[in-house]
């Protein structure tokens, strides 16, 4: 049966094994998400919304060099959505994506602080867990009860979509993703807005750090 998911997780589960079945592309994929992981620690507040759109785009870095389909970041422009797939199979296509990483707790889907009362999780969203690695879920997929609208956001229970990901292993690409604690152990203290400032500041020869 044809559901407005059904584009969404046909992409997903190609993806996926092209991405299981190419040895480089997922050793990229793994590296990237690593890397960015372990030089910002997301221990530090303001890393942790940098760390999440870095993560975005390295995910759909892996999706468009798969061959498998092409994509573009929309978040800048579109509440809710952070990846539009243009191309499937070599076909345009039209298929938007959330992308959420998350390092543990229950997942914040969407900061509802200010936005309408009838704002709701409606996007496939690609879920970058530690204990699974990448899953594929969406609000058909997920008990209602475990859609939880808070006072300034709507979140989703982590223990939810693990459960689906046991249930559905054709949602799951398994990756290795470094928990938290594997991360903070490094130390680093980095920070993006550090690191863009030193960028600028070296433009002007009389500002110092």
């Amino acid at each position: 049966m044809t559901t407005p998911f059904s584009l969404p997780r046909d992409i997903f589960r190609e993806w996926s094994k092209a991405v299981s079945t190419d040895a480089e592309l997922r050793t990229h994929l793994e590296g990237a998400i690593r890397q960015v992981l372990t030089e910002y620690d997301t221990a530090i507040y303001e890393n942790r919304f940098i760390v999440g759109g870095v993560v975005e785009y390295i995910v759909l870095a892996a999706i468009n060099g798969s061959g498998v389909a092409k994509g573009t970041h929309v978040g800048a422009k579109q509440k809710g959505v952070d990846v539009r797939i243009d191309f499937f199979r070599g076909e345009p296509c039209s298929a938007d994506v959330s992308i959420k990483y998350s390092s543990s707790g229950n997942i914040r889907m969407i900061n509802t602080l200010g936005a309408s009362v009838d704002a709701q999780w409606s996007e496939a969203t690609l879920f970058v867990l530690p204990e699974m690695g990448i899953v594929y879920a969406d609000a058909a997929q997920i008990p209602k009860s475990a859609i939880v609208r808070m006072k300034d956001a709507i979140s989703v229970s982590r223990r939810a979509v693990l459960k689906h990901a046991k249930k559905n292993d054709t949602f799951v690409l398994p990756m290795n993703i470094p928990a938290k604690h594997d991360t903070t152990s490094f130390g680093s203290s980095k920070t993006a807005s550090e690191d863009i400032a030193r960028v600028i500041i070296q433009q002007f020869i009389r500002l110092k750090l």
